[in-house]
Protein backbone atom coordinates (compact mmCIF):
# COMPACT_ATOMS: atom_id res chain seq x y z
CA UNK A 1 0.00 0.00 0.00
CA UNK A 2 2.56 2.30 0.90
CA UNK A 3 5.13 1.52 -2.45
CA UNK A 4 1.28 2.45 -4.20
CA UNK A 5 1.43 5.59 -2.61
CA UNK A 6 4.64 6.60 -3.09
CA UNK A 7 4.65 5.86 -7.16
CA UNK A 8 0.88 7.80 -7.10
CA UNK A 9 2.66 10.81 -5.63
CA UNK A 10 5.57 10.59 -7.63
CA UNK A 11 3.16 10.03 -10.86
CA UNK A 12 1.45 13.42 -9.99
CA UNK A 13 4.61 15.34 -9.08
CA UNK A 14 5.88 14.38 -12.93
CA UNK A 15 3.08 15.54 -14.58
CA UNK A 16 3.12 18.52 -12.47
CA UNK A 17 6.72 19.17 -13.88
CA UNK A 18 5.63 18.69 -17.62
CA UNK A 19 2.82 20.53 -17.40
CA UNK A 20 4.60 23.33 -16.22
CA UNK A 21 7.23 22.73 -18.53
CA UNK A 22 4.96 22.90 -21.39
CA UNK A 23 3.19 25.93 -20.55
CA UNK A 24 6.69 27.50 -19.96
CA UNK A 25 7.60 26.16 -23.77
CA UNK A 26 4.35 27.71 -25.32
CA UNK A 27 4.95 31.16 -25.56
CA UNK A 28 8.42 30.44 -26.54
CA UNK A 29 7.74 28.13 -29.54
CA UNK A 30 4.48 30.55 -30.79
CA UNK A 31 7.03 33.60 -30.72
CA UNK A 32 9.70 31.76 -32.79
CA UNK A 33 6.12 30.10 -35.55
CA UNK A 34 5.49 33.70 -35.72
CA UNK A 35 8.55 35.36 -36.22
CA UNK A 36 9.82 36.31 -39.64
CA UNK A 37 12.73 38.34 -41.22
CA UNK A 38 12.05 41.36 -43.42
CA UNK A 39 14.44 42.45 -45.80
CA UNK A 40 14.65 45.62 -48.00
CA UNK A 41 17.64 45.48 -50.38
CA UNK A 42 16.88 49.23 -51.70
CA UNK A 43 16.90 51.25 -47.88
CA UNK A 44 20.17 48.40 -46.85
CA UNK A 45 18.09 47.75 -44.50
CA UNK A 46 16.47 44.22 -42.68
CA UNK A 47 15.04 43.63 -39.32
CA UNK A 48 12.06 40.96 -37.62
CA UNK A 49 8.83 40.94 -38.10
CA UNK A 50 5.75 38.85 -37.05
CA UNK A 51 2.20 37.59 -38.02
CA UNK A 52 -1.02 39.61 -37.50
CA UNK A 53 -3.13 36.90 -39.55
CA UNK A 54 -2.68 34.71 -42.42
CA UNK A 55 -1.48 37.37 -44.45
CA UNK A 56 -0.63 40.27 -42.62
CA UNK A 57 2.89 41.08 -40.49
CA UNK A 58 3.57 43.56 -38.19
CA UNK A 59 7.20 45.35 -38.28
CA UNK A 60 8.65 48.39 -37.13
CA UNK A 61 8.35 51.29 -39.48
CA UNK A 62 12.34 52.42 -39.51
CA UNK A 63 13.18 48.87 -40.90
CA UNK A 64 10.73 49.14 -43.81
CA UNK A 65 11.19 53.43 -44.48
CA UNK A 66 13.11 56.53 -43.43
CA UNK A 67 12.10 60.25 -43.07
CA UNK A 68 15.32 62.49 -43.92
CA UNK A 69 14.29 65.70 -42.67
CA UNK A 70 15.84 69.10 -44.82
CA UNK A 71 16.23 72.12 -42.61
CA UNK A 72 17.81 73.81 -45.05
CA UNK A 73 13.99 74.85 -46.03
CA UNK A 74 11.82 77.39 -43.72
CA UNK A 75 9.86 75.63 -42.52
CA UNK A 76 11.89 72.45 -42.74
CA UNK A 77 10.77 69.52 -45.42
CA UNK A 78 10.38 65.87 -44.10
CA UNK A 79 11.27 63.31 -47.10
CA UNK A 80 9.41 59.91 -46.94
CA UNK A 81 11.04 56.76 -48.48
CA UNK A 82 9.82 53.18 -48.43
CA UNK A 83 11.13 50.41 -49.82
CA UNK A 84 9.63 48.70 -52.86
CA UNK A 85 11.67 45.74 -52.40
CA UNK A 86 10.19 44.21 -49.00
CA UNK A 87 9.96 40.70 -49.04
CA UNK A 88 9.38 38.87 -45.81
CA UNK A 89 11.48 35.25 -45.22
CA UNK A 90 9.53 32.82 -43.03
CA UNK A 91 11.60 30.31 -40.75
CA UNK A 92 11.12 27.70 -43.20
CA UNK A 93 12.99 29.50 -45.50
CA UNK A 94 10.00 30.37 -47.88
CA UNK A 95 10.28 34.25 -48.76
CA UNK A 96 7.79 35.88 -50.03
CA UNK A 97 7.07 40.01 -51.52
CA UNK A 98 5.08 42.22 -49.28
CA UNK A 99 4.06 45.54 -49.95
CA UNK A 100 3.33 48.69 -46.92
CA UNK A 101 -0.74 48.73 -46.11
CA UNK A 102 0.21 50.81 -42.85
CA UNK A 103 0.93 53.96 -43.39
CA UNK A 104 -1.06 54.63 -46.29
CA UNK A 105 1.00 56.34 -48.31
CA UNK A 106 -0.87 59.45 -49.12
CA UNK A 107 2.25 61.88 -49.90
CA UNK A 108 5.97 61.73 -49.46
CA UNK A 109 6.84 65.22 -48.86
CA UNK A 110 5.97 67.34 -46.25
CA UNK A 111 6.30 70.25 -44.30
CA UNK A 112 6.90 69.95 -40.54
CA UNK A 113 4.26 72.64 -39.74
CA UNK A 114 1.33 70.28 -41.85
CA UNK A 115 -1.29 68.01 -40.21
CA UNK A 116 -0.57 64.76 -41.21
CA UNK A 117 -3.67 62.24 -41.89
CA UNK A 118 -3.56 59.89 -38.78
CA UNK A 119 -3.38 56.99 -41.30
CA UNK A 120 0.10 58.09 -42.23
CA UNK A 121 0.98 60.39 -39.18
CA UNK A 122 0.33 57.73 -36.21
CA UNK A 123 2.39 54.08 -37.73
CA UNK A 124 5.40 56.90 -38.93
CA UNK A 125 5.37 58.30 -34.86
CA UNK A 126 4.49 55.04 -33.10
CA UNK A 127 7.14 53.08 -35.32
CA UNK A 128 5.20 50.56 -36.69
CA UNK A 129 3.88 49.42 -40.06
CA UNK A 130 1.80 46.71 -41.39
CA UNK A 131 2.67 44.57 -44.74
CA UNK A 132 0.60 42.47 -46.79
CA UNK A 133 2.05 39.52 -48.25
CA UNK A 134 1.55 39.22 -52.03
CA UNK A 135 1.15 35.47 -51.66
CA UNK A 136 -0.35 33.42 -48.62
CA UNK A 137 2.12 31.41 -46.95
CA UNK A 138 2.38 27.32 -48.13
CA UNK A 139 2.48 26.98 -44.07
CA UNK A 140 -0.57 27.33 -41.92
CA UNK A 141 0.20 30.28 -39.62
CA UNK A 142 -1.39 30.67 -35.91
CA UNK A 143 -0.78 34.48 -34.81
CA UNK A 144 0.02 34.89 -31.41
CA UNK A 145 -2.88 37.12 -29.61
CA UNK A 146 -2.69 40.78 -29.66
CA UNK A 147 -3.07 42.13 -25.29
CA UNK A 148 -6.66 43.78 -25.75
CA UNK A 149 -8.63 44.89 -22.61
CA UNK A 150 -5.79 44.34 -20.12
CA UNK A 151 -3.28 45.67 -18.05
CA UNK A 152 0.24 45.19 -18.96
CA UNK A 153 2.60 42.77 -17.15
CA UNK A 154 4.14 43.91 -13.79
CA UNK A 155 7.77 44.77 -13.31
CA UNK A 156 9.68 41.93 -12.86
CA UNK A 157 7.38 39.53 -15.22
CA UNK A 158 8.78 37.62 -17.54
CA UNK A 159 9.22 38.05 -21.41
CA UNK A 160 9.34 36.14 -24.64
CA UNK A 161 10.88 37.49 -27.89
CA UNK A 162 12.29 35.96 -31.27
CA UNK A 163 14.22 37.51 -34.26
CA UNK A 164 17.16 38.44 -36.23
CA UNK A 165 19.81 40.45 -34.97
CA UNK A 166 22.52 41.94 -35.81
CA UNK A 167 24.15 39.41 -38.85
CA UNK A 168 22.44 35.77 -36.67
CA UNK A 169 22.83 33.33 -39.41
CA UNK A 170 19.54 32.00 -38.10
CA UNK A 171 16.44 33.14 -36.05
CA UNK A 172 17.41 33.54 -32.14
CA UNK A 173 15.00 33.36 -29.27
CA UNK A 174 15.51 35.51 -25.60
CA UNK A 175 13.98 35.41 -22.57
CA UNK A 176 13.92 38.64 -20.73
CA UNK A 177 12.39 40.88 -17.80
CA UNK A 178 10.51 43.80 -17.70
CA UNK A 179 12.49 46.11 -15.66
CA UNK A 180 10.36 49.95 -16.23
CA UNK A 181 7.38 50.77 -18.15
CA UNK A 182 6.95 54.55 -18.77
CA UNK A 183 4.06 56.67 -16.95
CA UNK A 184 2.21 57.02 -20.19
CA UNK A 185 2.32 52.79 -20.31
CA UNK A 186 3.50 53.52 -23.92
CA UNK A 187 6.68 52.17 -23.78
CA UNK A 188 8.12 48.77 -22.14
CA UNK A 189 11.75 48.52 -20.42
CA UNK A 190 13.27 45.42 -21.26
CA UNK A 191 16.32 43.56 -19.15
CA UNK A 192 17.18 41.58 -22.22
CA UNK A 193 20.06 41.51 -25.06
CA UNK A 194 18.29 43.33 -27.86
CA UNK A 195 20.57 44.59 -30.78
CA UNK A 196 20.47 46.25 -34.15
CA UNK A 197 17.72 43.58 -36.37
CA UNK A 198 15.12 42.64 -33.35
CA UNK A 199 13.39 46.18 -34.31
CA UNK A 200 9.99 45.19 -35.07
CA UNK A 201 10.00 41.67 -33.48
CA UNK A 202 6.58 40.96 -31.01
CA UNK A 203 6.96 40.69 -27.25
CA UNK A 204 5.42 37.95 -25.42
CA UNK A 205 3.79 37.60 -21.94
CA UNK A 206 3.87 34.43 -20.02
CA UNK A 207 0.64 33.60 -21.52
CA UNK A 208 1.76 33.56 -25.11
CA UNK A 209 0.23 37.19 -26.08
CA UNK A 210 1.83 40.16 -27.57
CA UNK A 211 2.24 42.84 -25.38
CA UNK A 212 4.94 45.34 -27.54
CA UNK A 213 6.85 45.43 -30.44
CA UNK A 214 10.42 45.61 -30.20
CA UNK A 215 11.77 49.36 -31.11
CA UNK A 216 15.57 50.16 -30.30
CA UNK A 217 17.74 49.48 -27.37
CA UNK A 218 20.12 51.42 -25.23
CA UNK A 219 23.76 52.01 -26.03
CA UNK A 220 25.52 52.68 -29.27
CA UNK A 221 27.03 56.18 -30.41
CA UNK A 222 27.23 59.21 -28.00
CA UNK A 223 26.20 62.51 -29.18
CA UNK A 224 29.67 63.26 -29.24
CA UNK A 225 30.45 60.49 -31.49
CA UNK A 226 27.49 61.33 -34.15
CA UNK A 227 28.77 64.53 -34.10
CA UNK A 228 32.16 63.33 -35.35
CA UNK A 229 30.54 61.47 -37.91
CA UNK A 230 29.27 64.24 -39.20
CA UNK A 231 32.82 66.15 -38.73
CA UNK A 232 34.18 63.29 -40.75
CA UNK A 233 31.80 63.96 -43.69
CA UNK A 234 31.97 67.24 -44.17
CA UNK A 235 35.84 66.70 -43.64
CA UNK A 236 35.81 64.39 -46.47
CA UNK A 237 34.27 67.07 -49.14
CA UNK A 238 37.89 68.72 -48.70
CA UNK A 239 39.91 65.73 -49.66
CA UNK A 240 41.98 63.40 -47.58
CA UNK A 241 45.65 62.84 -46.71
CA UNK A 242 46.54 59.05 -47.01
CA UNK A 243 49.01 57.47 -44.38
CA UNK A 244 50.71 54.73 -45.61
CA UNK A 245 47.90 54.16 -47.83
CA UNK A 246 45.31 54.27 -44.82
CA UNK A 247 42.55 57.47 -44.48
CA UNK A 248 42.26 57.81 -40.96
CA UNK A 249 39.63 59.33 -41.62
CA UNK A 250 37.73 55.64 -43.24
CA UNK A 251 39.42 54.36 -40.10
CA UNK A 252 37.82 56.20 -37.46
CA UNK A 253 34.35 56.29 -39.09
CA UNK A 254 34.45 52.24 -39.67
CA UNK A 255 35.46 52.07 -35.92
CA UNK A 256 32.70 54.45 -34.84
CA UNK A 257 29.99 52.56 -37.12
CA UNK A 258 31.13 48.97 -35.30
CA UNK A 259 30.65 50.48 -31.50
CA UNK A 260 26.81 52.14 -32.34
CA UNK A 261 26.66 48.48 -34.28
CA UNK A 262 27.91 45.90 -31.23
CA UNK A 263 27.69 48.51 -27.80
CA UNK A 264 24.90 47.74 -25.98
CA UNK A 265 24.45 47.42 -21.74
CA UNK A 266 21.43 44.85 -22.24
CA UNK A 267 18.17 47.59 -22.22
CA UNK A 268 16.30 46.91 -25.03
CA UNK A 269 12.53 49.15 -25.48
CA UNK A 270 9.21 48.00 -27.00
CA UNK A 271 6.13 50.19 -27.82
CA UNK A 272 3.17 48.86 -26.48
CA UNK A 273 1.15 47.29 -28.59
CA UNK A 274 -2.02 49.22 -27.71
CA UNK A 275 -1.06 52.04 -29.95
CA UNK A 276 -1.32 49.54 -33.15
CA UNK A 277 -4.33 48.12 -31.95
CA UNK A 278 -6.02 51.33 -31.48
CA UNK A 279 -4.58 51.68 -35.20
CA UNK A 280 -6.48 48.53 -36.40
CA UNK A 281 -9.82 49.44 -34.66
CA UNK A 282 -10.02 52.86 -36.16
CA UNK A 283 -9.02 51.72 -39.34
CA UNK A 284 -10.35 48.28 -40.23
CA UNK A 285 -9.81 47.80 -44.01
CA UNK A 286 -6.08 48.32 -44.23
CA UNK A 287 -6.46 44.32 -43.09
CA UNK A 288 -9.23 43.60 -46.36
Amino acid sequence: MKTRLQLLVILLLLLFVQSGLCAEMKPISSSRANAVRVKVPSLDSAGTAFFLDGEHVITAFHVVGKVNIDKSRTPPEAQLTTGTDISVVLGTGEEIPAQIVAPRLTQTLFKLTDVLPESLSVPITKDFAILKLRQKPKSSIIPNPLLRGKPLPPIGSEVVFSGYPLKSPTMLTHKGMISGITDDQAVICIEAPINKGNSGGSLLNEQGEVIGIITNREGGISKGLDELVVYINETRKRGGVAIIGVNPLDVIQELIKTLDIYISPGIGYARTIKHIVDYIDRNPEILK
